[in-house]
């Protein structure tokens, strides 16, 4: 576990010279970069393997079929979330694991099992919160003709398309995102904090969707994932969690299909709220249970804002935050 001792800038200037203080600040610098310039090179290979992925779908024949068939689009999602996205974190991973020593997807049994069941339905009910966050804000944006769009995975009402679908959205995605983000990205952060660790990676998820209707759940939600892994000490926690809502979600899709508008909106309302209130009892009990997770803290002479660019200040980087924001600029209509 990482050092919780957290001595500031003015101590350590009672223990270094300003030479040895430097140097160490550039160090700092320097291996974060090296996080930093392999998650930008990973988030490249991403969009990358979507443009090569889906070359062969521009072949007239190929492209009927696959519009046509929602089937088809779910199985290749989940092929497409291996291969594009797993797969090229998994590599930069082992360059980290190399450089660090760290283990990048820590997937053992929680610390503390009790405080893991009740985190799992707190993080839950945070991300209820960041959906309403999220919603708030499309609200604002679209008060002055600015709308927010995002692609969407379709579905039939046939049973295994549905089943296909669940297994995209609410099983590989979370295995592969917790690993690529909270495992890749955040652990080898942890040496400069949990909480930049975990502040870092769920900017980097946000980004990663290429979408605002996205973005800002996505962040709010990783916070939460990201704390659940590091208190817990596995990534397991943050995987239920991105599970639970993901599955949440293909219910509330399922029902939509399937349930009159009056009738719908009474389920969602009584889920929401059931959701929110256990999850809001679960907040309190984590309080109160001894023994929990902390977050830890560590001796670095860097301030957060040096830390900070360090991460996203390397070539491969903004490589990737230009072209995310292109991306992301296509799904934003202005009436």
């Amino acid at each position: 576990m990482y050092n919780s001792v957290n001595n500031s800038y003015n101590q350590f200037q009672n223990y270094y010279y300003p030479a040895q203080l430097f140097a160490m600040k550039e160090q700092e610098k320097k291996d974060i970069k090296f996080v930093g310039r392999v998650a930008g090179i990973c988030i490249l290979a991403y969009v990358a393997a979507q443009f090569v992925f889906f070359i062969p779908f521009y072949i007239p024949s190929l492209a009927k079929l696959y519009d046509e068939s929602t089937l088809l689009q779910n199985a290749l999602n989940i092929v497409f979330s291996i291969l594009s996205l797993l797969l090229p974190f998994l590599i930069g991973g082992l360059f980290l694991k190399k450089r660090t020593g760290v283990d990048i997807a820590p997937l053992e049994k929680p610390s503390n099992n009790i405080a893991a069941l009740f985190i799992i339905f707190a993080g839950l009910f945070v991300c209820m919160l960041g959906d309403f966050v999220t919603t708030w804000i499309g609200d604002f944006f679209a008060r002055f003709g600015v709308e927010f769009t995002s692609p969407d995975m379709e579905v039939s009402k046939s049973l295994l398309d549905r089943i296909v679908y669940t297994v995209s959205v609410a099983f590989v995605a979370p295995l592969c995102e917790e690993i690529a983000i909270r495992g890749v990205v955040m652990q080898p952060l942890r040496k400069y904090g949990d909480l930049f660790a975990i502040i870092i990676s769920s900017a980097v998820f946000g980004v990663l969707h290429g979408n605002l209707v996205q973005a800002p759940f996505a962040f709010i939600a990783g916070m939460a994932m990201g704390y659940a892994a590091c208190v817990t000490g596995t990534l397991w926690t943050g995987m239920i969690i991105h599970f639970l809502n993901n599955f949440y979600a293909c219910i509330m899709v399922f029902a939509s299909e399937d349930m009159q508008p009056d009738a719908f909106a009474r389920f969602y309302n009584l889920t929401l709220y059931s959701i929110c209130i256990v999850g809001a009892l679960c907040v309190i009990g984590y309080v109160f249970i001894g023994n929990r997770g902390r977050l830890y803290r560590s001796q670095t002479v860097s301030g957060t804002g040096a830390k900070t660019g360090a991460f996203f200040l390397t070539v491969p980087m903004i490589i990737a935050l230009v072209i995310m924001f292109v991306i992301t600029s296509l799904y934003v209509e202005i009436h």
